[in-house]
């Protein structure tokens, strides 16, 4: 059996990460950009996943990029 990883994620799951985001930042005091260097991803990205104002959904790999560097783990259910 091939496991296939998803490429999108629901509007609950991008509003728990935005929850996750201002919650590290609030508590280390890390700077978006700092934390976008981190995850290797563009800093406006991370900007819009903080605020929920993204133009289009974010790939799968740019939150488990973000996600990581935060120090969570993502988890997702196959539906087969």
């Amino acid at each position: 059996m091939v496991s296939v990883m998803p490429t999108t994620v629901s509007s609950d799951e991008l509003d728990e990460l935005s929850r996750l985001l201002n919650d590290h930042i609030e508590e280390t005091g890390e700077t978006v950009s700092s934390l976008a260097r981190r995850a290797g991803v563009d800093r406006t990205m991370v900007s819009r996943l903080r605020s929920g104002t993204y133009r289009s959904s974010p790939t799968f790999d740019c939150i488990a990029k973000v996600s990581t560097a935060i120090g969570k783990r993502l988890a997702w259910v196959d539906a087969d």
